[in-house]
């Protein structure tokens, strides 16, 4: 999943409160003419980012969160966080890696994700990628 940690250009918020109505997870407010984020509410999606008519929110980090297992559906459950990466390709790598341990453990019954051993995947993903980059 790729997110954005937005940062505010100091001094220059209009308070038009665009971002606010954008951001679903009511992480903005406006304060005395200023948009004010709360990093504990803030999903880094950037949606706020490229709300704002002015363009005065920018992006400060931009990186991937890999997320393992979870649940969709009725009842969906969020996957538990792997690794944190800058570039793409190490995305690419990583996944890689993930579907051919899925692949070698699934075997022909066809076992999903969340019923494997999802700790061994996860110390074998962080194995072959401190690996990569040295």
């Amino acid at each position: 999943m790729g997110r954005i940690r937005p940062l505010r250009t100091a001094g220059l918020c209009t308070g038009c409160g665009t971002c606010v109505e954008y951001c679903k997870e009511n992480a903005i407010i406006v304060k005395n003419g200023i948009s004010i984020l709360d990093p504990a509410k803030c999903v880094q999606c950037g949606v706020c980012i490229q709300s704002c008519p002015f363009d005065l929110l920018k992006a400060e980090h931009r990186h991937y969160l890999i997320l393992v297992g979870g649940r969709r559906g009725r009842h969906p459950r969020i996957g538990r966080e792997l690794l944190t990466l800058e570039s793409e390709d190490h995305v690419i790598y990583v996944i890689e890696k993930i579907v051919n341990w899925v692949y070698r453990r699934a075997g022909a019954a066809g076992c999903f994700l969340n019923s494997l051993k999802i700790s061994s995947l996860i110390n074998s993903v962080r194995k072959f990628y401190r690996r990569s980059r040295k």
